[in-house]
């Protein structure tokens, strides 16, 4: 329900805050001269071999919230919305409803500054059932990535926090290698991406190439990791090197094939879009190994809302909208 207010927002300004659709495209490159057609439509050819990378599986997306605090609404009832795609969107929904809203509530003023929506003891759990490609091998590998980078990150704050509070160098040398204990374990062929299924009619060209410049990137900063675990002598040089490590990792933490839309958790007050947060899909997809799980998938999430267009960075409204405890998975 993006009204003529929000019309940039359909012209590609800013972040979108609402759903529009997904766009099948055919990228390619040539040498030599320039094409007389920028832009071509796909051969019919083209089209019957797509139409195995089509097929799609059922996904259900669940989400429990525990509260909301901070509410910047007072007067109207309150309600929180959780869409992915069209699916779950009580406005623009795609086939059957779904419980993907909660019941409507008029926030609580918490006696001090703040007013707030607890839901006692009927916390509401918003459910979505939907359809969309096989892309989970994918979204596993982006899991996979981006949590070896987060755990790099979390292990080189806590060397750096030891140093800035002059710890002993040897309690400094024991956190530096367990850091590279565990960035070695996350990187180890049991636990860091592997190939793709030549024989899956998902896999693209472009997977089989991905996996060949990550896989390469791994070994190699498997094999710089072994050697500085092993031949370290200056402890800040140490942390400069691992700082290149993460900065080469998350070079290849993306997914350029990555058809699954954002989920969004909008809130509405007196039944109007007021603020809304978007999260990535694969940081929810569950997964039975820890590390190419989603990091939010079945953790308790603060998740802050905004506002959007250009509202949400506007210096008058830099107040947070509300701060959502939920759980996802």
């Amino acid at each position: 329900d993006v009204t003529d207010e929000y019309d940039y927002l359909n012209e590609g300004e800013m972040e979108g805050a609402a759903y529009r659709g997904r766009a099948l495209l055919e990228v390619s490159t040539t040498l030599g001269t320039y094409p007389k057609e920028a832009v071509t439509d796909m051969a019919n050819d083209d089209m019957t071999q797509v139409v195995p990378y089509l097929r799609r599986r059922k996904f259900i997306l669940n989400v429990v919230f525990f509260d909301a605090t901070m509410v910047a609404v007072k007067d109207d009832l309150v309600a929180f919305e959780v869409s992915i795609g069209n699916y779950g969107n009580n406005f623009e929904g795609a086939g059957m409803p779904m419980p993907s809203m909660t019941e409507a509530a008029t926030p609580s003023y918490n006696g001090d500054y703040y007013y707030y929506v607890s839901w006692s003891d009927n916390k509401p759990c918003c459910t979505i059932t939907c359809q969309w490609e096989d892309i989970a091998y994918r979204m596993k590998t982006l899991s996979i990535l981006e949590n070896t980078c987060d755990h790099l990150m979390t292990n080189m704050k806590r060397v750096e926090e030891l140093m800035e509070f002059e710890a002993t160098p040897k309690q400094c040398a024991s956190a530096l290698i367990q850091l590279l204990n565990q960035f070695l374990d996350d990187l180890s062929d049991q636990n860091t991406v592997h190939p793709p299924n030549v024989k899956d009619v998902n896999t693209t060209k472009l997977d089989l190439k991905m996996y060949e410049i990550r896989y390469s990137i791994i070994c190699s900063l498997r094999d710089e990791a072994k050697d500085l675990r092993d031949n370290a002598t200056n402890l800040q040089d140490a942390l400069d090197k691992c700082r290149e490590f993460h900065g080469r990792l998350r070079s290849v933490t993306y997914e350029a094939q990555n058809s699954f839309p954002d989920i969004v958790i909008w809130m509405l007050a007196a039944n109007k879009r007021v603020a809304y947060r978007r999260i990535p899909a694969n940081k929810i997809l569950f997964s039975k190994k820890p590390l190419s799980k989603g990091k939010l998938c079945s953790q308790m999430t603060t998740v802050y809302l905004k506002y959007h267009g250009k509202k949400g960075v506007d210096e008058d409204h830099q107040q947070i909208p509300a701060a959502v405890r939920t759980m996802m998975w």
